[in-house]
């Protein structure tokens, strides 16, 4: 499992012109599943390896519900969608 970790001061996803999530302050997390990771993997956060959706989905999901048990506030996208993703990075937090 590979995750690219930003600090922005705002984010956006959008899907087919529609704003699908946002967030003011904080991490933009773009997350990629490999073909050989398990719930082990997803719980420690190459595309090259994607898994295919059958079993990146439930594991993509896992990982939005750790990071919510863990008091995280949490928006996504949609799994597989063609999303335009906008960032304005942050130095601080």
């Amino acid at each position: 499992m590979g995750a690219v970790v930003t600090r922005v001061a705002e984010a956006t996803v959008g899907i087919d012109d529609k704003i699908t999530g946002s967030i003011g302050k904080g991490f933009l997390v773009l997350l990629g599943v490999h073909k050989d990771d398990n719930e082990d993997t997803a719980r420690w956060p190459g595309f090259g390896d994607a898994a295919r959706p059958e079993k990146a989905i439930p594991l993509y999901e896992l990982v939005i519900k750790e990071c919510k048990e863990r008091g995280y506030h949490v928006e996504t996208g949609e799994f597989g969608a063609d999303m335009k993703v906008s960032s304005v990075n942050d130095r601080q937090l």
